[in-house]
């Protein structure tokens, strides 16, 4: 085994010497098959138990329990899983508890990633008939917490969702301790990642957190409360807050807090008070990636006015009206953005961003250097487009043109309409005698029809890699944004809203696999073109055909 690794480790050029008259007899006998390769359970045992656990770690992480499966192979490989406690360090809520009592044994003092996330009882849809269930579910995280309730400076990773922490955990040897207690009493050290959603953030009795001088990445979701402050830290890189709706001086003291952030996430936030701390500036100089998410223009006004962030690399941006039937009197298309061009920024993501053409424009100036665009949902017209393709700087400026953003080489277009392919198919065109091309383009939730047909054929002979896709149900516009199949939709995400009734994602998803069969059989019909489509991404990606195709043809 050792000689067949060391020979696979010769300097390439050798390798190269070796394999060359290999190759030139395949090229010479073009429909000699070469033998089989023989991988047999043999040489799957043969594998060194460091490369064996690698590859165990990289398998957790579509299959959590890849390890257990792996240990029935046989003897030996069980008794390799079982003694190496790196692949029991993951630890759930939702495993029976005699297989956390196993996990947290066989973990052997490690690092522990723990995740408890329950289901909500206390919500809008909370009714009598759940008390039930909620009293069940408590029971099962007293049972989950008295389990963990010794190994508390292990953990690392935390994500918790729990109605509230008014209720006692039962110890083992000890006499019982408040849940609140059992998460803010400093105990948890080590803690590197906090994931908390509470359906209740403040408790009789109360006290700040112990400050925790390892977290780096901290998620809250929901109004929490000032004794949550020393959560927030100079250490800490990765900031996401959800469910937000509080007086500004709150998040601003919370940001001033974290100079340090790399990333910063606010989602479905509103602000009271902003005057209080109008002219005040924030300085993230690490800070690379900025998110604002179904967030209210007057909040994001606030935070765009005091941010200052040079190195800003990304920013993803919603604005929405109204939030949660609550008016926002704050126009969308009167609002700044920054107070000066964003020279570092290369990434931008507009979503739901129906604003007046001049409104986009001025977007286009402060963010002049961008490489990445996607817009989704913005009900796109021909004049939105405009200063990508080329403007005259003023009434005088005859003869010379100005295009913005000259930098951009990748532009996405999620389910938009108004006839958006011609005017991509302008835009790409326009760049590309201009001599600054696209490098590539997606379009996806196009409707289509013989125009867009003949448009996607131009936009093939103009764009190097040209993506079509279907309709794009998760575009972050009324969730989160995950990349799951239609078969795997929430509840939440199939329920009746608006026109669109219980069930009717299903009849969405039959049309766009008839309409994409359709695409397909008509782009390959084409003399010049070859679709290529990827099963696991959904996307039709026109690529040039080789020249024995042409010449069939």
């Amino acid at each position: 085994m050792h000689d067949a690794v060391q020979h696979e480790k010769l300097p390439s050029s050798q390798s190269q010497k070796e394999t060359a008259p290999d190759e030139e007899e395949q090229s010479s006998v073009p429909n000699q098959q070469l033998p089989p390769r023989d991988f047999t359970t043999r040489s799957f045992q043969d594998l060194p138990p460091e490369i064996l656990v690698e590859i165990v770690l990289l398998a957790q992480a579509t299959d959590p329990h890849a390890h257990i499966t792996i240990s029935n192979v046989d003897v030996s490989r069980r008794a390799l899983i079982q003694s190496t406690p790196l692949l029991w360090a993951q630890i759930d809520y939702l495993y029976p508890l005699k297989l956390v009592y196993l996990y947290l044994e066989r973990s052997a003092g490690i690092p522990l990633s723990v995740t408890m996330l329950p289901p909500l009882y206390n919500g809008s849809a909370y009714h009598a008939v759940l008390q039930d269930f909620k009293d069940e579910e408590i029971n099962g995280i007293k049972q989950f917490m008295r389990a963990l309730r010794p190994h508390r400076h292990r953990v690392i990773s935390l994500r918790l969702r729990c109605d509230d922490l008014a209720f006692d955990i039962p110890g083992e040897n000890e006499g019982p301790l408040s849940a609140y207690e059992f998460l803010c009493d400093g105990s948890m050290g080590r803690l590197e990642l906090l994931d908390l959603e509470l359906g209740s953030w403040r408790l009789e009795g109360m006290k700040e957190l112990a400050p925790s001088r390892n977290l780096k990445e901290l998620h809250l979701h929901g109004p929490w409360t000032s004794y949550f402050m020393p959560l927030f830290s100079t250490n800490l890189k990765s900031l996401v807050v959800t469910n937000y709706r509080a007086p500004f001086s709150r998040i601003f003291e919370a940001l001033e807090a974290t100079p340090s952030l790399i990333s910063l996430t606010l989602r479905d936030v509103s602000f009271i008070g902003i005057d209080a701390k109008k002219g005040s500036t924030l300085h993230f100089d690490h800070l690379r990636s900025l998110s604002l998410i179904r967030i209210f223009t007057s909040a994001a006004e606030a935070l765009f006015g005091c941010v200052v962030a040079p190195n800003l690399v990304a920013v993803r941006l919603h604005l929405v009206a109204t939030l949660h039937l609550v008016d926002d009197p704050t126009d969308i298309n009167k609002i700044q953005l920054f107070p000066a061009p964003q020279q570092s920024v290369r990434r931008l993501d507009l979503i739901a961003f129906e604003t007046e053409h001049w409104f986009l424009h001025s977007v286009f100036r402060i963010f002049p250097c961008i490489t990445h665009l996607r817009i989704a949902s913005s009900n796109l017209l021909r004049n939105h487009l405009y200063p990508l393709l080329g403007r005259q700087p003023d009434f005088w400026g005859a003869g010379r043109i100005e295009t913005a953003c000259p930098d951009l080489k990748h532009l996405t277009i999620d389910n938009e309409f108004n006839e958006i392919t011609g005017r991509v198919l302008e835009l790409a065109s326009f760049r590309h005698v201009s001599g600054i091309p696209l490098e590539s383009v997606t379009l996806q939730g196009i409707p289509f029809d013989h125009d867009v047909r003949n448009d996607i054929l131009k936009l093939a002979e103009v764009i190097p890699r040209l993506k079509i896709g279907g309709f794009g149900q998760e575009l972050d516009i009324y969730g989160d944004s995950h990349n799951i199949s239609p078969e795997e939709t929430s509840p939440s995400e199939t329920s009746s809203e608006g026109e669109w009734a219980s069930g009717d994602e299903e009849v969405g998803f039959a049309h766009w696999k008839v309409r994409d069969f359709t695409l397909r059989a008509l782009i390959a019909s084409h003399l010049t073109l070859t679709p290529k489509y990827d099963d696991s991404t959904q996307t039709l990606e026109i690529l040039e055909s080789t020249e024995g195709s042409q010449d069939e043809e």
